[in-house]
């Protein structure tokens, strides 16, 4: 049964690409792919809030280095290949997530989130300030559509870059209910609900911890990367720690279910364009509708719509571990 709902779900969202694609317009179809690229970070900070109970202040630095590494790969080395382009994201963003997991990791609570924040921060100056490799203030300009090779085309239009940002964001969707499927995910859950058990039983909580870290920074930077060939244009903006705030809000807004964070991120950035048509004041409103949600406390109401069942589809058990010998 789950894996005829995941063949229908699929197949729901390709219909529903195929549709978009053909009815809406070129700015629509843009604005609707800016949307699918926010959903694919609230997913990709899901793993980490949802699972491993890990509300990191460090997207905004993953997503913004994935932007940078495909900026400066073809404003300055005239690489415009998507698929390497997304391949050197993904791991100067894993190896960024992973030396920052590595002491992050070893805080818990506020300790960890200022860790989080502040290594934020560093990325953000070091864009500033690096002139010469990121543009500074000014951004990266000359980053050209990438080409498909060894496939034909390239992502140019609108309708290109829809297109594959719903495809990246059903990916992304895959891996992070994959995850939650998976033995892998379900100690994740063990250790955010009781660490001190999870240790006890053998497992070595923080490689799962570690683990999870780098995937969601990875993800993070694919989203980040598709942004940038988008806009054909970085930023420091895009390291700004108001993105992983409002990472981390979707999160909030679509707690309870496994797409929820995606649903949350598309309809934020929708709200955002909706809101700047009509209103200088937008930023006010769209505060307001934040704080709302705050009170409103989303996994409550999950709860109260569910009768009680609040978390994201815990396992019976835990995988048996392999106890390491004392000596």
């Amino acid at each position: 049964m789950p894996r005829r709902s995941l063949i229908v779900g699929v197949a729901l969202a390709a219909v529903a690409a195929v549709v978009l694609r053909n009815v809406l317009s070129g700015y629509s179809l843009s604005v609707w792919a800016l949307a699918l690229v926010a959903g694919g970070l609230g997913m990709s900070l899901s793993l980490l809030v949802t699972y491993a109970g890990l509300p990191s202040l460090a997207q905004a630095a993953f997503y913004g280095t994935g932007g940078y590494a495909v900026g400066i790969l073809a404003a300055k080395l005239g690489q415009e290949n998507l698929w390497i382009g997304l391949l050197t994201a993904a791991v100067v963003a894993g190896l960024l997530a992973l030396a920052l997991g590595l002491v992050s990791l070893r805080t818990r609570g506020i300790y960890f989130q200022i860790i989080t924040l502040a290594f934020t921060a560093m990325i953000w100056g070091l864009a500033v300030k690096w002139r010469t490799l990121t543009g500074g203030d000014d951004g990266l300009v000359g980053i050209y559509p990438p080409n498909l090779s060894p496939f034909p085309g390239q992502l140019a239009s609108s309708q290109d870059f829809f297109t594959f940002s719903a495809a990246a964001l059903v990916l992304v969707c895959l891996v992070v209910r994959m995850v939650r499927d998976s033995a892998f995910g379900h100690v994740l859950v063990g250790i955010r609900d009781s660490e001190t058990r999870m240790a006890a039983l053998g497992y070595r909580t923080n490689a799962y911890r570690l683990g999870v870290f780098v995937l969601s920074g990875v993800l993070a930077a694919v989203s980040g990367a598709l942004l940038t060939y988008q806009l054909q244009f970085v930023s420091p903006s895009q390291l700004n720690f108001v993105v992983s705030i409002q990472a981390l809000l979707t999160v909030v807004i679509g707690a309870g279910t496994l797409l929820g964070p995606a649903f949350a991120g598309i309809g934020v950035v929708w709200l955002q364009e909706l809101l700047q048509q009509h209103t200088d004041h937008w930023l006010l409103v769209l505060g307001g509708v934040y704080i709302a949600v705050a009170l409103v406390n989303p996994p409550a109401l999950v709860q109260r719509l569910r009768g009680g069942h609040t978390r994201a589809r815990e396992p019976a058990s835990v995988p048996e571990p392999v106890l390491e010998s004392a000596g």
